[in-house]
């Protein structure tokens, strides 16, 4: 990958360097080429097969460790850990089961959003159950979280069908000082970045034709399907939609270059899991059926597979949690959201995925390197309990 490719890159660069990345590039399609579907049997990068000596590496070298537990809540089903920019709050939502005559199950799945003082750990309730019940018909739940600054908190509510709404809460005082529809009237399903992405793609690959339906065009398919982003320069995705194949491409944001990285069958729908970039390198996750892997890709000076990670299940996604100069430190979910099981946490510093903890029954997590904690949701006897630890630099 072109140096600086990831969030925080150097400057632009210069026109004579584009011919090198296409070349570049060119090298890494024909290297990951092998892998076709054949994910778990074996791959081969550039200089030849891939040896022992070529797996990912873990535990001593590890520079931070789980310290100390500062905070836990265990009297309910905790959800979505989100640390404030300072590392101070934590917005969490617990999740509360209501009877429904609306639903099947007879259920109407609703939240209770908190925000816990780190690592003092009292707890503000930022809405309560009966606040958060008009956002929904089948479900009032939280998807999200995304701090816009120490004081201000948006949850993503989704309404249990196809909307949802953006709502800011502010954690001084506990109001609810904006409302966003998810989806905006015109029923454009894209961020306005994202629609930015789009056209831009459109723009430089005329060969992939756009539709009149927001919703479905061939890049619009590929943006709903958790796309690796290369900060401005590309985008790696999958596009699911009738009449492409399913390959893993390559799309340049600059110019026209593309190219196929992975090669999978027509019946491959959303096998690509999405990855993250860092220090001209990334870890991408690809599954389908009951077999996935996460592979470390190098650039150094010829791309190269490096490394891989087998995960337990497949249909994997890989879910960024913080960049910095630590690294990229992401989860790899591996399960649907209700479902009870392992998703493990990494972080990656451009050469090596070191796993955050041994943690059983990780469903969640988020991570404040600079303020020095982590926060683990976990299954645990039917629900999700809270702990947030110390985490200790060892080096």
């Amino acid at each position: 990958m072109r140096r600086g490719a990831a969030r925080g890159r150097n400057g632009g660069g210069t026109r004579g360097r584009e011919g090198c990345r296409a070349r570049r590039f060119a090298r890494l399609g024909a290297a990951l080429a092998v892998l076709a579907i054949t994910v778990g049997t074996g791959c081969a990068g550039a200089g030849g097969s891939r040896d022992a000596g070529d797996s990912v590496a873990a535990g001593p070298d590890v520079e931070y460790s789980v310290g100390a537990r500062v905070v836990r809540l265990d009297a309910g089903d905790f959800v979505k850990p989100r640390f404030s920019p300072d590392g101070t709050r934590l917005a969490v939502s617990e999740v509360v089961v209501e009877p429904s005559d609306r639903t099947v199950e007879g259920t109407f799945g609703n939240t209770r959003i908190l925000a816990v003082d780190v690592p003092g750990g009292s707890v503000d309730t930022l809405m309560t159950p009966d606040q958060a019940r008009p956002y929904g018909y089948y479900a009032s739940r939280v998807a999200g979280f995304r701090w816009l600054d120490p004081d201000r908190v948006v949850a993503t509510i989704l309404d249990g069908d196809v909307g949802g709404t953006y709502v800011t809460l502010d954690v001084t005082t506990g109001a609810i000082t904006d409302e966003r529809p998810l989806y905006p009237e015109e029923g454009e399903p894209l961020s306005p970045e994202e629609r930015a992405i789009v056209d831009r793609l459109y723009r430089h690959h005329p060969e992939v034709e756009p539709t009149d339906n927001p919703y479905g065009g061939p890049f619009e398919s590929g943006l709903h399907g958790h796309p690796l982003i290369l900060g401005d320069s590309a985008v790696i995705l999958q596009m699911n939609h009738a009449g492409y194949d399913k390959h893993v491409r390559y799309y340049s944001l600059e110019d026209a270059t593309s190219f196929v990285l992975l090669e999978l069958p027509d019946d491959a729908r959303f096998a690509f899991g999405g990855g993250v970039s860092f220090a001209g390198a990334a870890a991408f996750a690809v599954g389908r059926d009951s077999v996935a892997e996460l592979y470390v890709l190098r650039d150094d000076p010829t791309p190269r597979l490096t490394g891989r990670v087998p995960l337990d299940r497949g249909s994997p996604h890989v879910m960024a949690r913080h960049e910095g100069p630590s690294g990229a430190w992401f989860l790899v979910e591996t399960h649907r959201d209700y479902e009870e099981g392992d998703s493990p946490a990494y972080r990656f510093d451009g050469r090596t995925l070191f796993p955050v903890g041994e943690v059983a029954g990780l469903h969640d997590f988020d991570v404040h390197p600079d303020a020095g904690f982590v926060a683990y949701a976990r299954w645990r006897d039917g629900r999700r309990v809270l702990d947030v630890r110390r985490l200790v630099p060892v080096r």
